[in-house]
């Protein structure tokens, strides 16, 4: 919408002995509309009509002023009537009612002078972001409880209201018209953003904001900032004695700041609201040598965000392996990073942030965190060489809707999600902690029973994969506590009834979209003692892997103390048993890329088929695979874990629970498909 910009320069001679025309005015630059849903509050098929929008927008992130800290400008608002005739006050910000609430009044103050020093009205006393609450449909503190408003006020308020917003430095004001509406049913949406908006872009002339990843007591990986052509960071591995089996990892990942820090280094969940994270990673590789005969000995990626490792997306792109069949290997290849510097390729994870936790509700200032990895697992020795990254950026765009029916392409219910049936997979696998990590033994369990094994039965009671009454349940409850435990389930594409023999309706990654694939779960452990939890989305095989980490309600307590030894692991844990499942279903969503992104083969001129030789030749979405294998290698496969990791507690003297222990049950998972969000 149009928007109108007044300033006043006041009559500061008085206010403060001196000119105010000699004082630069405050700066608004372009407010956003809004619109206030309820769809982030409904759970479980509830209708909470709760519409309020909670830090939609940083009010110092629209604002400038030459000769003022914009962190200390005062801001307040008016509301216009509204026709038809309302209650005087629709909605408040930060709890606060409007100065003026009629044109009229506002038409008496046209210079906004009661906006000078607005006193009690003042919004940013309350928080540095802007929160809406429409007070007729959610009065109080909660959501509305009385009988859904009437058909008229629906549709006066889904039209919504104009709010005029003033922000002050004391010796002059400056405003910005906006328009806001309530929509039943909606998600909250900021209208400034088509597509991305990139709040950070990170042209690196140095490492300040970023922490290498590498692990010390090692030869075998190294980090580095390297000042060449705009400068980038580094991740390299070397190759590593095969004897040893050693996993390799070098990268980086931006450092978490102190809550309250109004550093514009990172993107803040109240920058955030509701709306998804991207985040693009710009990458190259260079200086592998070939070992052994292995003609691909670049190292593979994982891509992330974070939230203090509680919760986050990562991205593995495993694109080599040398335990790849044939028919795998040409087509993972496919999305190696560019070896061209000033070509390189474009990555992108997106992230459905939690935004609704308490602890970031009272927090908005908690931040994400990018990370990259140059990654070789211990079976790959031969793998060296360095990836870098020459730029970085995260942003937001506005929530795709996860509760209609419009773009949803596979369900899986029922038969579905029965893991002890043929043809679905699960794996286990025990370590239990020897005196040191040389002692430790591993014992992997394979099958699609939990009979079947490598190696001998699979310990009685401790773990359970289960399906009755169209839910799907993993355990590791039964694993002893001095001993790590791992459940993998992969439900397999080919056990659901396609409908054609040649495969037409699986579900496949095709250029220009994107995927949620929607996790219904639900768990009897409590949140304060859940372990790390995995939901998974994999395609060309496990080459192509996504996966949305719930981290362990006590992954970093390594002494035992619930960690009253610092807030910040201590918040951390916070916000991991915040977004743990409880006995109530939520949702969990992992987004996914394509692998046929253009971006990816940026060093590539042409069409998808000639950047992607081998991959965009496998069937896509309705295509027929009649001569191909079961299999297309674009086929978009689910799957769960639980990590059941060792947690302090069993080594300390006051030891007095058991820890973190693993279990989800899921009753409905759902894929849908997106076009792709510019940026």
């Amino acid at each position: 919408m149009n928007k109108s910009l007044t300033s006043l320069f006041a009559a500061a001679a008085t206010i403060a002995g001196i000119s105010s025309s000699y004082a630069s005015a405050p700066v608004i630059s372009a407010l956003p509309d809004i619109i206030v849903g309820d769809q982030e509050n409904n759970y479980a098929g509830t209708d909470n009509n709760y519409f309020v929008f909670t830090n939609a927008f940083l009010f110092d992130s629209y604002a400038s002023d030459a000769d003022t800290t914009v962190s200390s400008l005062l801001w307040s608002f008016d509301q216009d009537t509204a026709t038809p005739a309302a209650p005087a006050t629709w909605y408040t910000v930060n709890g606060k009612n409007p100065i003026y609430n009629t044109t009229a009044g506002q038409a008496g103050d046209p210079a906004g002078t009661a906006h000078l020093l607005p006193g009690a009205s003042d919004l940013r006393s309350v928080s540095a972001y802007a929160s809406f609450r429409d007070v007729v449909y959610s009065p109080g503190s909660g959501p509305l409880t009385a009988s859904f408003p009437n058909s008229n006020q629906v549709n006066s308020h889904a039209a919504g209201r104009l709010l005029t917003f003033w922000a002050s430095d004391q010796q002059n004001v400056t405003s910005d018209t906006v328009l806001v509406k309530t929509v039943d049913g909606a998600f909250d949406v900021k209208s400034d953003v088509d597509g991305v908006v990139y709040e950070n872009d990170d042209l690196f002339t140095s490492s300040n904001g970023w922490i290498a990843t590498k692990p010390t007591a090692t030869t075998y990986e190294s980090c580095a900032f390297v000042s060449t052509s705009g400068g980038e960071l580094r991740g390299t591995v070397l190759p590593a004695p095969a004897a040893i089996n050693y996993h390799r990892a070098a990268g980086w990942i931006e450092s978490p700041h102190a809550v309250g820090d109004p550093s514009n280094l990172h993107l803040t969940y109240g920058e955030v609201g509701s709306k998804f994270v991207r985040a693009k990673f710009f990458l190259y590789t260079f200086g592998s040598v070939t070992s052994n005969g292995n003609v691909n000995t670049i190292p593979n990626l994982r891509l992330r965000i974070t939230t203090r490792y509680s919760f986050g997306m990562m991205a593995d792109l495993n694109h080599h392996s040398v335990t790849y069949p044939a028919n795998v290997s040409p087509y993972a290849d496919d999305f190696t990073p560019s070896t061209n510097a000033a070509l390189p390729s474009v990555y992108r994870v997106d992230m459905d942030p939690p935004e609704t936790l308490p602890y970031i509700v009272s927090n908005p200032d908690e931040t994400l965190q990018r990370g990259f990895e140059a990654f070789s697992p211990g079976y790959e020795p031969d793998q060296n060489g360095t990836i870098a990254m020459t730029e970085s950026s995260i942003g937001t765009y506005p929530a795709k809707d996860t509760s209609t029916t419009s773009a949803l392409i596979k369900t899986y219910t029922g038969a579905d999600l029965d893991v002890t049936a043929a043809g679905q997979s699960t794996k286990f696998t025990e370590i239990p902690h020897g005196p040191t990590l040389a002692t430790s033994t591993q014992s992997v369990y394979n099958g699609s029973t939990l009979s079947s094994s490598i190696g001998g039965g699979v310990p009685a009671g401790h773990f359970a994969a289960t399906f009755a009454s169209g839910v799907m349940s993993l355990s590791t409850v039964g694993v002893p506590d001095n001993t790590i435990g791992i459940a993998e389930v992969d439900f397999n594409n080919a056990a659901l009834a396609d409908g054609d023999a040649d495969h037409r309706n699986r579900v496949r990654l095709d250029p220009d979209k994107q995927y949620i694939v929607s996790f219904r779960t639900t768990s009897t452990v409590l949140p304060t003692n859940q372990s790390w939890l995995r939901f998974r989305a994999r395609s060309c095989a496990f080459a192509w892997n996504y996966r949305l980490e719930a981290d362990g309600a006590w992954l970093f307590d390594t002494d035992g103390d619930r960690n009253t030894n610092g807030d910040l692991t201590r918040n951390a844990h916070l916000m991991a048993q915040q977004f743990a499942p409880t006995t109530t279903p939520k949702w969990y969503h992992v987004l996914v890329n394509t692998s046929l992104d253009s971006d990816i083969r940026a060093d590539v001129a042409g069409s998808t088929a000639t950047k992607f030789p081998d991959l965009a030749a496998q069937p896509g979405t309705g295509q027929g695979a009649a001569t191909v294998s079961p299999v297309s290698r674009r086929d978009l496969y689910v799957g769960v874990d639980i990590l059941d990791s060792i947690t302090g507690h069993y080594y300390s003297a006051s030891y007095t629970d058991p820890g973190e222990k693993g279990q989800m049950s899921i009753d409905r998972i759902e894929i849908r498909s997106y076009n792709k969000v510019t940026d």
